[in-house]
């Protein structure tokens, strides 16, 4: 729906930036805060976060917002109509989201490290359950559809130090139990120690999430990327219906 009326409403000069009213028919597109400048150029939309970082710590609590009713609320308070999402921000973008919302990286993953057959140290990233609840993964990773568990794993570690004085944890033990209910008796009938309940990619989850009915996907781009042997849609966007709709 167009936003102002107007297609060219973009075009026009208008008075100094606290003086301006928006219409009614206007609303706020979500994304991160880096493609802020690029909404407005190429889709005459407003975001709710641009590189100036205005409204970054709201787009980041959005988006790793743990339920649904947390990210409608952030949703409503900035006007929110569509939510653009792209493969950089559920991978490699994703650490930063933790940190503008004041939070840290490593209650969503970590690097943990196996010894392999002939001794050697290997890195492997385990994701936390706190990451599939994230809504940005639950919107791009499984369209906002419930998911039920196949596996949840149990992992146990020892905190290590290198001998140049580098921290690094290493994988003692690795349990596959058919559903987090399992893991997490598992885990409560062991003496205390350093266990996780992981997932070992970002497109299989540990932990069931329940449907997210307040986002309808809308369109997904031609141009594709390969992760975790998927081929996906580089973007994808969503309607929010809001928070009373369905």
């Amino acid at each position: 729906a167009e936003p102002f009326g107007d297609p060219d409403f973009y075009y026009e000069l208008y008075p100094p930036w606290g003086s301006f009213k928006y219409p009614e028919t206007a609303y706020g597109v979500m994304s991160w805060w880096d493609y802020g400048y690029w909404i407005m150029e190429i889709s005459h939309r407003i975001p709710n976060s641009n590189p100036s970082q205005a409204r970054a710590v709201e787009a980041a609590r959005f988006f790793i917002a743990q339920n649904e009713s947390s990210a409608n609320e952030l949703a409503d308070k900035l006007g929110s109509k569509y939510v653009i999402i792209d493969h950089a921000m559920v991978t490699g973008k994703f650490y930063a989201m933790p940190e503008w919302a004041g939070s840290s990286k490593e209650d969503f993953y970590e690097i943990y490290y196996q010894r392999t057959q002939d001794g050697k140290l290997e890195p492997i990233a385990l994701f936390y359950p706190a990451y599939y609840n994230s809504t940005v993964v639950r919107l791009y990773n499984f369209d906002g559809k419930a998911q039920t568990p196949t596996e949840s794993i149990v992992i146990s570690y020892e905190d290590k130090v290198t001998w140049t004085g580098l921290s690094y944890k290493e994988i003692t033990s690795w349990k596959s139990f058919p559903a987090y209910e399992d893991a997490q008796a598992y885990i409560l009938s062991q003496e205390p120690g350093n266990y996780k309940i992981v997932g070992t990619t970002p497109f299989i989850t540990p932990v069931a999430l329940e449907e997210l009915k307040s986002y309808k996907l809308v369109h997904e781009s031609d141009a594709k990327v390969t992760m975790a042997d998927k081929s996906l849609p580089s973007v994808k966007i969503f309607e929010y219906l809001g928070s009373g709709e369905s």
